[in-house]
Parts: C-alpha cells; sequence; structure tokens
C-alpha cells in the first residue's frame, strides 16, 4: 500500500492476509503497529472502519472488506445482441455487487453502462464476460458458456434467507428502495464459504431464482416500486447535478418526498371496544373505552380532528392514528405528538406546511424566519387532507407526517386527545436519525456480534421496534400538563 499507513490500510492488509478479523485482534494489530494513541483504541479502530466504504461487520463480530470477500468470486454476465454490437455493457445486476470498489467506474449514475476493452470488441451475443477483483480492481474476461449453471439450492436460500432478512430491517428512502446487492453478497460469501467463494455466479438468475427482483444494483421484494427513486435521480440530472451524494445537495435530499405510503396502506379508523374491532366510516366517532375517569391530561371535546401520525423514513412503519380536540393549537400539538410517538421533548422541534414553518421562538432564534407556534390553532392553517410536516430533534431530524384525516364529532364522556390505532415502538432518543436507527436494527438482528451487546448496553435493556400499546400511549396522554 502506498503512502503513510493509516488505521484502515492496516487493517485492510491484516484482513487481506487472515480473512475475517475479529475487531481486538485487528486492535492489537493497529495498536502493535503504533497506528494510533487514542485512549480506547478499539473505539478508534471501529469508528475509523464505519466511516470508511467497503468495510463489512459480520454477525459473528468479525470485520471483512469487499475487496477481501469478493476476490475469489467471479461475476459472470452474457452479452445481449445490442451489448454485443455497441461495446457497451449495462452492469445490472451482474456486476453491481462490485461497484464499492475503489477503482470501480463512478458513472453508473449518469450512464448506466461500462465500456468492454478493445480486445472484447466485435464478440458474438451470449458470449459470457467474467468480473473479478484483482488489487482492489475490477478485471473483465471471457469465460465458456459450459462454466455457466444455474444456481445451487443452497445459494438460492442462503441468498433469499438472508436478503429477506435485511429487507424487513430496512429504512427504505428515495434512494435506496432496496437493499445494495454488494452488502448481501459480502455478507453471504464471509459467512458461507462453502456456497459461494470460487463460484461462478450471475446475480440476475440468484435474484430471480430467490424470488426477489433487482434494480440499479439493489435488490427487493416482488412489486418493490422504483419509480420514486428514478424520478429523484431525474430530478437532480435535470437541474445539471449527476452526483446525489455531493454535499451541496444535504438540503435537496431533506426536500424530496421520501417513503411514500399510500394510505391505502393504512387500516381504516376502527372503534375498538370491549366487543372486538369493528370497521366504522371515517365520519362515525371513534372511542376506545367512553367510561374512562377524566384526569388532567385530557378533556371532554365537542368536536375532533383526526390525525394520523407517521415517522417518516423508517422501516418497519411507525405511525398513530389520534384524535384532538378541533380547537388544538400548535404548541399543545407539539406535546401531543411527542406522548404519542414516545420521545422525550428534550430537543428542539419545528411544524412546516409548504413555505411556513412554526416553532417555539423563545428557544430556537433563526433570524425572524421562524413563526410562533403560540396559539396558532391547528385548524386555521390546514384542512381535511393536508399534510403538515412535523420535525423533532434538528441534529438527528426525524421527520414525521400529520395527515389531516377528518372531522368528527366528540363522544360525551370521552376524554381526548385519544389514541385509537398504530404500529411500532419510537426509536430511542439520541439515536443518530434513521440512518442510525438503522445500524441499531441491524445489530439488535445480529445477536452473536459484538456490535448487538453494545447497543443492549446502551439502551440499557431489549428493545422491540415492533411493540405499540394504544392503552399506553392513552396513559402518558392522561398525564399531560
Amino acid at each position: 500500500m502506498s503512502g503513510t499507513p493509516t488505521i484502515e490500510s492496516t487493517c485492510a492488509g491484516i484482513v487481506d492476509e487472515r480473512g475475517p478479523t475479529l475487531l481486538e485482534d485487528l486492535t492489537a494489530e493497529v495498536v502493535r503497529q503504533g497506528r494510533t494513541r487514542a485512549r480506547n483504541p478499539e473505539l478508534a479502530v471501529s469508528s475509523a472502519l464505519r466511516s470508511r466504504r467497503g468495510w463489512y461487520e459480520l454477525a459473528d463480530g468479525r470485520w471483512t472488506t469487499l475487496a477481501s470477500t469478493l476476490r475469489d468470486v467471479r461475476f459472470a454476465h452474457r452479452l445481449t445482441a445490442d451489448e454485443a454490437s455497441t461495446g457497451w455493457v449495462d452492469p445490472h445486476p451482474d456486476f453491481s455487487p462490485l461497484e464499492s470498489l475503489p477503482d470501480f467506474p463512478r458513472s453508473w449514475d449518469d450512464v448506466p453502462e461500462l465500456g468492454l476493452p478493445t480486445e472484447f470488441l466485435g464478440l458474438p451475443p451470449d458470449t459470457v464476460i467474467v468480473a473479478r477483483v484483482d488489487a482492489g480492481r475490477m478485471v473483465l474476461s471471457r469465460a465458456s458458456t459450459d462454466e455457466l449453471g444455474a444456481p445451487t439450492p443452497g445459494q438460492v436460500a442462503a441468498f433469499a434467507g438472508a436478503a429477506r432478512r435485511e429487507l424487513a430491517i430496512h429504512v427504505s428512502s428515495a434512494l435506496y428502495p432496496g437493499v445494495p446487492l454488494g452488502d448481501l453478497l459480502v455478507r453471504l460469501v464471509a459467512e458461507d464459504p462453502g456456497s459461494f467463494a470460487g463460484a461462478l455466479l450471475v446475480v440476475g438468475d440468484l435474484v430471480t431464482a430467490a424470488g426477489l427482483e433487482t434494480s440499479a444494483g439493489q435488490v427487493g421484494l416482488r412489486g418493490t416500486d422504483w419509480t420514486a427513486r428514478d424520478r429523484f435521480l431525474d430530478d437532480l440530472r435535470s437541474a445539471g447535478t449527476d452526483d446525489p451524494w455531493e454535499d451541496d445537495l444535504d438540503g435537496r435530499l431533506d426536500d424530496w418526498p421520501v417513503d411514500h405510503m399510500p394510505d391505502s396502506a393504512f387500516p381504516r379508523a376502527t372503534d375498538r371496544t370491549v366487543d372486538g374491532v369493528s370497521p366504522r366510516p371515517l365520519d362515525t366517532p371513534l372511542s376506545l373505552d367512553a367510561r374512562r375517569l377524566r384526569r388532567r391530561g385530557r378533556r371532554p371535546a365537542k368536536r375532533c380532528l383526526q390525525l394520523r401520525i407517521r415517522l417518516l423514513d423508517v422501516r418497519p412503519p411507525i405511525w398513530r392514528r389520534i384524535l384532538v380536540p378541533a380547537t388544538i393549537t400548535l404548541d399543545r400539538l407539539h406535546a401531543v405528538v411527542q406522548e404519542a410517538m414516545g420521545w422525550s421533548d428534550m430537543h428542539l422541534h419545528e411544524f412546516q406546511l409548504g413555505r411556513d414553518r412554526w416553532g417555539d421562538v423563545d428557544m430556537e432564534d433563526d433570524g425572524g424566519r421562524l413563526l410562533d407556534e403560540f396559539d396558532v390553532r391547528l385548524r386555521s392553517v390546514t384542512t381535511r387532507g393536508d399534510r403538515l410536516r412535523y420535525v423533532y430533534d434538528l441534529g438527528d431530524d426525524w421527520h414525521h407526517e400529520i395527515v389531516v384525516e377528518g372531522e368528527v364529532d366528540g363522544i360525551a364522556g370521552e376524554l381526548y386527545p385519544l389514541c385509537v390505532d398504530g404500529a411500532g415502538a419510537c426509536p430511542p432518543e439520541d439515536a443518530g436519525g434513521t440512518a442510525g436507527y438503522r445500524d441499531i436494527l441491524d445489530a439488535l438482528a445480529r445477536p452473536r456480534s459484538r456490535r448487538h451487546r453494545d447497543i443492549l448496553q446502551w439502551l440499557g435493556g431489549p428493545f422491540d421496534p415492533a411493540e405499540f400499546s394504544i392503552e399506553d400511549v392513552n396513559q402518558r396522554f392522561d398525564l399531560l400538563a
């Protein structure tokens, strides 16, 4: 390796020589070679690796790199008639697992084609092109059609299982509606070398056999909607930008409507009674139990707004359906959202609708652009069907969508605000936003990893992302000041 040795380059050399290696062993060698003087060298090494592309922590706590893991795997692709005649190859999906290599062509988002070397020009259709890793570079060669075979049952089962586990905790976004293929294959090859090391893989065949689908280097369940990502990239290109990861696009990424779920994906409003759950039309009043005692946090209301609150860009979905007095103000709504979702009101917040922003002007000073939320009634700034954005923790940036589903009559003897439906546990405070929360779920899904133990210790106990209780929400409403 050229240049001054670093923690990352030292670890890469160790992994190249030994294969996947535990963090404590990497740390011991980094310290022995004098690459760090940190008081907590293991944390320094872990941070250095997590901040670099191409590094992966396996379920058993070992670390590896894409280049090291895939160097014994060959990825095959059959030339189509158009590719053979033009000399340009569409690398998705067969070569896309190699996208994270340092010397891999980086023009795919702009021109999703890979030029063949001149010696390959003029090849007939169905010629098999093979790609492999060599010293961090992708090298192309020819192979005979006879070398190709259907994926083995073991490969299909391992790939399907890994993909569905990852997708179950995947944080979907406009850019990443699916899981990167490279991430899946690195873990598979490293954890099951008997099935994949030395194999000749046609990724498209593997994905199809596993009952999944792929698009632009990502794999998802059949029926995945890839159109939001395509529209997003088209929007960036029409604005004259080719690289959606450029630093100056942070604001545009935030403005993009992420994680769209149609209204039909949510259950219809229901009346939860002692006799069970029965569907009710939207305009019929809803109730849990009209015999609740009145407490200081809730009160009767003649008219109520029915709201659906959803935390954006998070999987599994986290949402609540609540009834609030129709006269509710934004500062009061802030307190209700905090209790409904399960936050602790430890950070700044603001409401957004179009160009207007409301918040606590006594806590946040942005030069007068923020409007005072105090005494602003929700009904005065929204109508049925409006989608109000609520942002909590202006560092982690938890974005919520508040949909005004309608206005209903209050129930005599019932107290409001009232939660009537929902799903999903609130993420931990200071989790690092949606990316940090995704890392937490990933660690919790790998019980044998060191990261799993660290996360449980940080959380202070078990965490179930699917846990939700209507009764718990309404008990918190009872304690509202």
